[in-house]
């Protein structure tokens, strides 16, 4: 998540907010959370929405998982099948997997389209196989690279006088509480004796009071 708002244009909130839509898609697929991750991030390069990736990546994925009539008989009749697509994307990642099919095509992006059978799907696929070496590098790169990527965000995080400050209140409720345990019995005793004397006073003449 966070390598993948990193490689795009979006915040981790936004991603991780959406990435339940396109988990099941992605998974059923074959693809890995570093392509989906990476498909994301590309598209929101160009449009700084995580959702509307989300969306568009979820599109693609849906188009392999429960192809149509129409997409069936397009990949029968360049020798593919829904499952060997999903079989391409598992071992060799979206990118090839898209870049075959298209080449399988003969680049007619119409024909793509159609079998992708819906405009989101179809936005995805063509901004993936359109992104030059050092894009994809940039973006699914990235992803597939993230090891400690977290860890640095945090210690970022770690730094800030906000984050420091939030810290600070935590360890001071903490003895707070701490302090309220040991001295909790003697307030107690305090307490009752305070109303006993409060009782006592109020019994006392306006003179003796004075």
């Amino acid at each position: 998540i966070v390598a993948t708002a990193r490689a795009g244009n979006c915040e981790t909130s936004q991603f991780s907010a959406a990435l339940g839509r396109v988990l099941p898609f992605a998974k059923q697929a074959g693809a890995s959370l570093e392509d989906m991750g990476g498909a994301v991030a590309l598209l929101t390069r160009t449009n700084g929405d995580a959702a509307q990736s989300v969306t568009q990546v979820q599109a693609l994925f849906r188009a392999f998982v429960v192809p149509t009539e129409e997409a069936k008989k397009a990949l029968a009749d360049v020798g593919l099948s829904a499952a060997e697509m999903r079989k391409a994307i598992a071992e060799d990642g979206l990118p090839a997997a898209l870049t075959m099919l298209d080449k399988k095509l003969g680049g007619n992006r119409e024909q793509l389209g159609r079998l992708l059978g819906s405009s989101e799907a179809a936005s995805a696929a063509f901004q993936i196989l359109d992104a030059d070496a050092e894009t994809l590098a940039g973006t699914f790169g990235v992803v597939n690279d993230a090891a400690g990527m977290t860890g640095e965000a945090f210690d970022v995080v770690a730094e800030t006088s906000g984050f420091k400050l939030q810290q600070s209140f935590i360890a001071l409720k903490a003895s707070l509480i701490a302090f309220g345990d040991v001295i909790a019995p003697f307030v107690e005793k305090f307490a009752g004796a305070l109303t006993s004397l409060v009782a006592a006073f109020d019994n006392l003449s306006p003179q003796t009071r004075e």
